[in-house]
């Protein structure tokens, strides 16, 4: 009774806010209620449990819970687990959040914790065993097989136990895929009678399959997207066919039988299928794994509910892959925050709504509704775009009742619809480090992403996809996989659905969402391949209870299968997670502040875990900052003269106990880092040495050095020379001594000096003009007079004073934390610039502790292309292997262009 007076409030509220108010209110109701009903059944069922790991799943199309034998009690359970939604609940008040601590201790075997990589053989593991790919074929007893290996690259992957849809047989006839049907035990047995006599009937329009479903949907009625459309799909359609819609030569049809034939075979692949439960929503699994046994290089997992468009001119599906394999005008989304809601973005017709799967208690905020950065081409399919990237998976919208849950649909009208064509209308692609709910209704995967296709079967069908999405991209940010959400070529006619049983089967949605959300975003593994990595990765899930210990058997016997069938893993490319990078800006007052850092910090994210922003920010811009999940340090507003030592020295002292960083990069805004030459092509990231910037050569570790050093025409041209054609430069022209009295000797100690500027007189010390202004030389000659200093004194009293630096980037391991702060604080007192300051604090930093350095090769110019398009050319051209790149700023370039060079110069 509450339910249908819910579902008439939601009839009338489509015109009145009085009764939308009187829709919120019945609906928590109805909530309440539900909360009750579901603790009362809980605590029944857990009463009548005897076997803690008892199996339950949920076919998505039935909402009927399956219990499956578990397969063996090999876990070491810590506390007992609870099931339900509200199983949280402690006392009559409040519940407790669930809180990701391990609940329980795998105990089991674990085949690929260790070093095996995707050229295994079949005797590297227990799982493999000799290869069964000709049965496989055998068994599929395919009715043309010269049509498939030469025309099937491109796959559609659908489970049913209704009778055919417009929806199946509209992936049928779209040119060049093929499609396999995973039926279950209560598919019909005519099902392929029922599909060639669906296909060769005209297709009627969608408001006329919407109207004729009698279900809780059928509110829709008429209101469909794009109803113009529609009436031309009426209109003008009269059995048009493609040369392959009356023919089952590119559809396989999966028979129950053939699927049991497929249990019965050898090795691993026999061994997943025989695991893979009935009557579940994850049958799609066996799908998805013969799919790729057949060389797909696209998988589109749908639902037999989710109807692909239909072309206003042709009555054709729309194409749901361009042909050129390049998404137009992809929209790159940037933002702070871990979750994000693509709903917004993409043009909702409904306020506020957002995707299935996504956090219930981040609904509302803001920061997780991205913000547009620029539009791009993306390839599709090995091709890479950005820092090592492509795209991994691409997940249709669909228009009319698109995939949100029971919550959404109790609380917000229907339909719902996103704009397909125009200015508004484009795919959009989630950052590197953001984690957005994707699910299997209308979802395309590309090769090197398909080993994540796997569904866990021991959770419902309306949490299954939805895990199994979050848990791929925390796989993908090391892989080199992006998520593309894409305009509604869809138009969802849902099933038959009670919304409470939704609701209830939606349990751990609601509930642990976020907090799987910052899991992931945490998770790391010391393995090297992505086999390892996920075996990891879901025995960590299932410590935590969002998966079963039957998911991890079934894993496991899924990478074996997929060894067998010669898939090839894709390499890992792996963001670096042991440094962090503080990113100095220096100015705050720019109207585009807010975005610039939000845009660096993201970009700098594809290749960094932990990165952060300092600069003279206000209080209010702090705020809007960590609203936005986005690591700022307030700095002072000094025009950077002195402030980038203080924060770098700040980021260290923070980070110097972490068990996770072990140094800290610091760089200017407008420099841009050669990643792989910093790191010298080594994971993780080197953290022994410190690494400075320059010509080749330490400068810090100017002890060591040789009198006379090579150099080119940029950061040390007052003192070069010429010599045969090569610039060099002179060790007692730049570094010097001073000492406590306060008179100066050259490096070798040659000669003395009463003071500096007799110095830069009679010995041509230092002709860089800023030296001789009070910030530079005579502050040096102020830190070694002070007392303070006396720890960084060489044998002879002397403090080293070693060349300035163009000083905007240093790398420090966080172990010299203390030293370096004590060398910088020095230094801040006596308010010594940045550039001559930051070679004396890392001297002395090596001095303190005897520490190694090295330098990287900085490409930097002061001539007219300082900073454009030839600048960039000389660098990537050059004949050095630059580290480091300056100045690049974002100020005068777009977006677009800044990241493109910055992928560029990699």
């Amino acid at each position: 009774m509450i339910l249908t007076s819910c579902s008439s409030l939601r009839r009338r509220g489509a015109s009145s806010w009085q009764w939308r108010l009187l829709l919120v209110l019945a609906t928590a109701t109805c909530v309440a209620l539900l909360f009750s009903f579901s603790f009362v059944a809980t605590m029944s069922k857990e009463l009548q449990k005897s076997d803690n790991m008892l199996q339950g799943g949920v076919h998505e199309n039935q909402n009927q819970i399956v219990n499956h034998e578990h397969e063996g009690g090999i876990a070491d359970i810590l506390s007992p687990p609870t099931s339900g939604i509200f199983e949280a609940a402690k006392n009559s008040a409040t519940g407790t959040v669930f809180n990701n601590e391990k609940i329980r201790k795998y105990v089991g075997l674990s085949y690929y914790d260790k070093n095996i990589d995707s050229s295994a053989s079949a005797d590297d593991s227990k799982l493999f065993r000799p290869s069964t790919n000709e049965s496989i074929l055998e068994v599929l007893r395919v009715d043309d097989p010269g049509y498939i290996s030469n025309h099937c690259n491109k796959w559609g992957v659908v489970t049913t136990i209704f009778d055919p849809t417009k929806a199946i047989s509209r992936v049928a006839s779209l040119p060049s895929w093929c499609l396999i049907i995973v039926p279950d035990t209560k598919t019909p047995d005519n099902y392929m009678e029922k599909l060639l006599q669906l296909q060769r009937e005209k297709d009627n329009s969608d408001s006329d399959l919407t109207n004729s479903k009698n279900n809780t949907d059928s509110d829709l009625t008429n209101s469909i997207v794009d109803q113009d459309m529609l009436e031309l799909e009426t209109n003008n359609i009269n059995g048009t066919t493609t040369d392959h819609d009356l023919s089952n030569k590119n559809i396989i049809f999966l028979t129950v039988e053939k699927q049991k034939e497929l249990e019965n075979l050898q090795g691993p692949f026999g061994d997943f299928i025989r695991s893979t439960p009935w009557n579940h929503f994850c049958r799609k699994n066996v799908g998805y794994l013969v799919a790729m046994f057949l060389g797909a290089q696209f998988i589109f997992d749908f639902d037999d509910d989710n109807y692909i468009k239909l072309d206003i001119v042709s009555g054709h599906p729309l194409s749901i892959l361009p042909d050129d394999l390049n998404l137009r005008n992809t929209t790159v989304i940037m933002q702070g925050a871990n979750a994000f809601n693509h709903h917004p973005i993409m043009g909702a017709s409904v306020e506020g709504s957002w995707a299935r799967g996504f956090p219930t208690d981040l609904i509302q905020n803001k920061a997780t509704q991205g913000i547009a950065a620029y539009q791009t081409d993306l390839p599709i399919s090995g091709q890479t775009y950005g820092v090592k990237r492509e795209v991994g998976v691409i997940q249709y919208l669909a228009d009319n009742n698109p995939d949100i849950d029971a919550l959404h649909r109790m609380s917000k009208p229907l339909p719902i619809t996103f704009p397909l064509d125009g200015a508004s209308a484009s795919a959009v692609l989630v950052p590197t480090h953001a984690y957005s709910p994707y699910n299997a209704q209308a979802t395309i995967h590309t090769r090197n992403a398909m080993f994540a296709m796997l569904l866990p079967s021991t959770v419902p069908g309306r949490v299954s996809d939805i895990w199994r999405g979050y848990f791929a991209q925390c796989i993908f940010a090391d892989t080199g996989l992006s998520l593309v959400f894409a305009p509604p070529k869809i138009v969802q006619v849902r099933n038959d659905h009670d919304y409470l049983g939704d609701f209830e089967a939606e349990g751990d949605l609601y509930l642990k969402s976020g907090k799987l959300i910052e899991f992931l975003a945490q998770w790391d593994s010391k393995h090297n391949t992505v086999p390892q990595r996920m075996e990891h990765l879901w025995i960590d899930l299932y410590e935590r209870g969002y998966i079963e210990e039957t998911d991890i058997l079934s894993l496991q016997k899924w990478i074996g299968a997929l060894y067998q069938i010669g898939y090839e893993f894709p390499p890992l490319k792996r963001r670096f997670r042991n440094v962090a990078v503080m990113g100095q800006f220096n100015y705050a007052d720019k109207p585009s502040v807010f975005h610039d850092v939000m845009f660096w910090v993201q970009k700098n994210r594809e290749q960094f875990d932990t990165v952060l922003a300092a600069g003279p920010f206000s209080k209010d811009q702090i705020s809007s900052f960590k609203e936005h999940s986005i690591d700022v340090i307030q700095g002072k507003d000094d025009r950077g003269f002195y402030s980038p030592l203080e924060n770098q020295m700040n980021t260290l002292l923070r980070f110097k106990d972490s068990d996770k960083v072990d140094g800290v990069i610091y760089v200017h805004d407008d420099g841009i880092m050669n990643v792989t030459e910093l790191s010298q092509g080594k994971y993780p990231f080197p953290h022994n040495d410190i690494i400075g910037s320059g010509d080749g050569y330490s400068y810090m570790d100017i002890r060591h050095a040789p009198s006379m050093l090579p150099t080119s025409d940029g950061v040390f041209k007052y003192n070069a020379k010429r010599v045969n054609d090569t610039m060099y430069i002179e060790r007692n022209n730049l570094a010097y001594r001073v000492f406590s009295d306060g008179h100066i000797e050259d490096f070798d100690k040659t000669v003395n000096f009463t003071d500096l500027r007799s110095a830069m007189s009679e010995i041509g010390l230092n002709k860089w003009h800023h030296f001789k202004r009070a910030f530079c030389g005579p502050a040096q000659v102020k830190v070694a007079m002070d007392t303070e200093s006396k720890v960084f004194r060489e044998d002879d009293g002397s403090v080293l004073i070693p060349p300035y630096v163009q000083a905007d980037f240093l790398f420090v391991p966080t172990k010299y934390a203390d030293a370096f702060a004590d060398a910088a604080k020095l230094h801040l007192k006596h308010t010594v610039f940045i550039e001559c300051a930051y070679n004396t604090v890392a001297s002395m930093t090596k001095m303190k502790t005897n520490a190694t350095s090295r330098s990287v090769d900085l490409c930097t110019t002061w001539i007219p292309r300082r900073g454009d398009d030839r600048h960039m050319r000389d660098c990537k051209n050059g004949k050095n292997n630059y580290g480091f790149v300056h100045p690049w700023k974002l100020g005068k370039q777009s977006y677009s262009h800044w990241s493109e060079t910055y992928d560029w110069l990699q």
